[in-house]
């Protein structure tokens, strides 16, 4: 059996101590450290040279990652997400869904181990899915900043002559 690692990346993992704080945090649960590789402060391109090393991505709860997911997806990596109540914790199942994604989208932390879980015990369909996942993205609403503009455009007008309408009654 394979073990996997978790590659954690932070500028303030830059500081050793904080690396042992983390490692000591799992290891309260039966998690090794050497399970884990810290990568601190880069450049931006160093920042997505590192997605050549990762499978799929874990996106973070409460707080959910948003420019992050979208860089993930333009490097061919995956990301799973669980979103919340709040705005802050549904940005990447907003791009997950609109990158043509969305089983990648679950409710619940048992669900959310069993969607990383399956996503890599079956590499091939995995190596698949990032082969074409730029793509993807490309042609997916997310980057489609025309068609962004036009909805951006129609949902301030609405707003607009909802606001009129209450000004003239």
């Amino acid at each position: 059996m394979v073990l996997a690692s978790m590659l954690l990346k932070y500028r303030g993992f830059d500081a050793p101590g904080a690396q042992q704080r983390l490692r000591d945090s799992f290891g309260q649960h039966g998690i090794t450290g050497d399970r884990f590789l810290f990568s601190g402060q880069a450049t931006a391109v160093e920042m997505m040279r590192t997605y050549a090393q990762i499978d799929i991505g874990l996106d973070p709860f409460p707080y959910s990652g948003g420019l992050t997911t979208c860089e993930a997806l333009w490097m061919g990596v995956p990301t799973v997400t669980m979103p919340g109540e709040t705005f802050a914790s549904r940005h990447s199942a907003s791009h997950m869904s609109n990158a043509g994604l969305p089983d990648w989208v679950v409710e619940g932390a048992d669900a959310y181990v069993a969607r990383a879980l399956a996503s890599v015990a079956d590499i091939d369909a995995l190596a698949q899915l990032r082969t074409g996942l730029r793509a993807q993205a490309r042609a997916s609403p997310l980057c489609d900043a025309p068609r962004f503009g036009r909805s951006l455009g129609a949902a301030l007008r609405h707003a607009w002559r909802g606001w009129c309408a209450t000004q003239a009654g």
